[in-house]
């Protein structure tokens, strides 16, 4: 049964065309690579929405000096408070500040908080300086559970309409367990539509 097993593992392996490249005393290990990394691929649930807020509150936050940079002040404390519906399968229409999601499901709704750490910041080398803020989102889907996710955004980054990522870090229902990503992208700005891609890896 063993030897019947290797031979199947060995024609699925031969079907990959990662295994051609491989040389025959790693054959086995790289057939055990490719196997690995289709479970991986189906692993991931993806899921492509539009977040249209409903709600949004924005408080100042407080004047503060820097202590690097004494003559400099900057508003950090600031938090906007966002409350939006999750559209599935929506198509986006571009018209300025009056562009909308057209079509599509609203399949849950989305609420979190951003609050700013400071200005003059980016968080990449050489970046485009601007806010930084500390973000804790969650996106309940009916029926299913939520999502909890977490990161650091750029200001500057939604102004250029350049994706951001925030991180899983837990769930509920459907969803407990689970690690990934949450890509952000800004459609239009100023204006109340964002890109989601959210990708969810099932716990082991």
């Amino acid at each position: 049964m063993a030897l019947l097993t290797q031979m199947i593992n060995l024609v699925r392996c031969f079907a990959r065309p990662a295994c051609f490249l491989t040389l025959a005393p790693l054959a086995a290990a790289g057939c055990a690579s490719a196997e690995a990394a289709d479970n991986d691929a189906a692993d991931v649930e993806v899921l492509m929405l539009h977040e249209v807020a409903k709600q949004i509150t924005v408080s100042k936050g407080y004047e503060l000096t820097r202590l690097d940079q004494p003559d400099v002040q900057d508003g950090v404390g600031g938090a906007i408070l966002l409350n939006s519906e999750l559209i599935a399968q929506g198509t986006f229409r571009e018209n300025g500040t009056d562009s909308s999601v057209e079509g599509g499901t609203v399949i849950g709704s989305m609420h979190g908080e951003c609050t700013t750490s400071g200005g003059g910041l980016s968080l990449r080398p050489k970046g485009k300086l601007g806010t930084v803020a500390k973000c804790e989102q969650a996106l309940s889907f009916y029926d299913r559970g939520q999502v909890i996710v977490s990161g650091l955004i750029e200001q500057q980054s939604f102004e250029d309409n350049q994706p951001q990522s925030l991180a899983v870090v837990g769930g509920t229902g459907d969803f407990v367990g689970v690690t990934g990503e949450l890509v952000v992208t800004q459609l239009v700005f100023p204006g109340l539509i964002k890109q989601l891609e959210l990708r969810l890896r099932s716990p082991q």
